[in-house]
C-alpha cells in the first residue's frame, strides 16, 4: 500500500476521496470492511456522490466501490456494508435490495441481510405511511471460506443469567419452566423424568461453567419434531436435548441510533462491535472508506484490531483521530 506500511501506527487516518485512495492499496490486504455510503441524495461527501445525480449513476457508484473493496478484502475477509432506503415520487425505492442484488450478480456471496432496528425513530409526517424504523446492514464475503470466530464475543454477554434454575434460553423458556413441564408430563414414564431432570441440570451446570450459552429440550408429548431420526430419539428417550455452544444473535439487532457528534450520521457502536470482534481477527486490519466520527476505527482499537479510516471532509478526520487519541 502506498498510503502506509506495516509499521504504520494505528488507527491510521487518510484524507481524501476513497475512490482515488483505494486504488493505492494492495490486492488482498485488508481483513474486514465496514462502511455506510453516502445515502442517495441524502448526503455530498465526495464527486461520485453528489445530490443531483440518478438513481441508476448512484447504484453504479457503488458497484464500482464494491468491485474495488472486492480486490483488497482478503478471501477470508467481510464485507459489511450498512445502507439507507428512499422514497422519490411517493413510492419507496428500495435501494439496498436492489444493490444487494446487483453485488450477489457480480460474485459476492451475501452471508447475512442484517436488519438494524432502530430503538428510536423520526415518526414520519406522511399520514399514509408507517414510520421507516430499520436499515439493512448486509454482511458480504468473497469465498464461503471466511474467518468467523464466535469465540472472541464477551463471555458475560454471550450467557444467559443465572440464578438457580431461572435461566432464559432463546425459546424464550426458562429452567424452572422445563421443570414443571417435566414434574407434570402425562407422557413421560418416571424413568424418564428423572433422567430429563438430571439432563436438565446438567445444562444449567454448564452454563454456569460457560461451556454453552444456551440449551432447549424438547420433551414427548409437549414438543413436535419433523426430523425422523428426531421423533425415533424423543419416543425412546422421552426428551431431547440441544446445546449451543455460542448465542448466535439473530439477524434483527435492536440498537440504539448513536447520539449526533459533529457528524449527521455516525455509526452507533453497538453495530459496528459484532463485526469486528466476529469477522476480523485479532491483530488484524479493519477499513472503513467513509469514515465519519470515527466509530468504526475506535471500537476496532478497543478490541485489538488495527483500522483504517478515509474520508474526504477534513474536519471528519481530524474529530475521528481525536476521538481515538483521547481512548488509547
Amino acid at each position: 500500500m502506498k498510503k502506509f506500511d506495516k509499521n504504520q501506527n494505528f488507527p491510521h487516518f487518510i484524507h481524501g476521496d476513497c475512490f482515488s485512495v483505494l486504488k493505492d492499496f494492495e490486492a488482498e490486504s485488508i481483513d474486514c470492511v465496514i462502511t455506510s455510503p453516502p445515502y442517495f441524495r441524502e448526503r455530498e461527501k465526495n464527486k461520485q456522490f453528489n445530490l443531483n445525480q440518478s438513481l441508476e449513476s448512484y447504484i453504479d457508484n457503488i458497484l464500482s466501490f464494491a468491485r474495488e473493496i472486492k480486490r483488497i478484502l482478503k478471501n477470508g475477509g467481510s464485507f459489511w456494508l450498512n445502507l439507507g432506503d428512499c422514497y422519490q415520487k411517493t413510492s419507496l425505492q428500495l435501494i439496498p435490495t436492489r444493490i444487494a442484488t446487483k453485488l450477489i450478480e457480480d460474485g459476492w456471496i451475501l452471508n447475512n441481510d442484517i436488519i438494524w432496528k432502530k430503538a428510536s425513530y423520526t415518526p414520519t409526517s406522511y399520514k399514509k405511511r408507517l414510520s421507516s424504523s430499520y436499515e439493512h446492514f448486509f454482511h458480504f464475503v468473497k469465498t464461503n471460506d471466511f474467518y468467523y470466530n464466535l469465540v472472541g464475543l464477551d463471555s458475560k454477554k454471550r450467557r444467559p443469567k443465572v440464578d438457580g434454575q431461572i435461566i432464559k434460553t432463546s425459546s424464550n423458556v426458562t429452567g424452572i419452566n422445563y421443570l414443571k413441564i417435566i414434574k407434570s408430563s402425562i407422557a413421560l414414564t418416571e424413568a424418564e423424568k428423572r433422567n430429563a431432570v438430571l439432563a436438565l441440570e446438567e445444562c444449567i451446570n454448564e452454563i454456569k461453567e460457560g461451556k454453552i450459552s444456551d440449551f432447549r429440550l424438547l420433551i414427548k408429548g409437549h414438543n413436535k419434531v419433523s426430523s425422523e431420526n428426531r421423533k425415533k430419539e424423543l419416543e425412546k428417550n422421552g426428551f431431547i436435548v440441544i446445546k449451543s455452544k455460542y448465542n448466535k444473535p439473530s439477524d434483527i439487532w435492536e440498537i440504539l441510533p448513536e447520539k449526533k457528534s459533529n457528524h449527521y450520521a455516525p455509526f452507533p457502536e453497538d453495530l459496528v462491535t459484532f463485526p469486528i470482534i466476529v469477522t476480523c481477527p485479532p491483530k488484524g486490519v479493519v477499513l472503513d472508506p467513509f469514515v465519519g466520527s470515527g466509530t468504526t476505527c475506535y471500537i476496532a482499537m478497543k478490541n485489538n484490531r488495527k483500522s483504517i479510516g478515509i474520508d474526504i471532509n477534513k474536519d471528519f478526520i481530524n474529530y475521528a483521530q481525536e476521538r481515538c487519541n483521547k481512548n488509547q
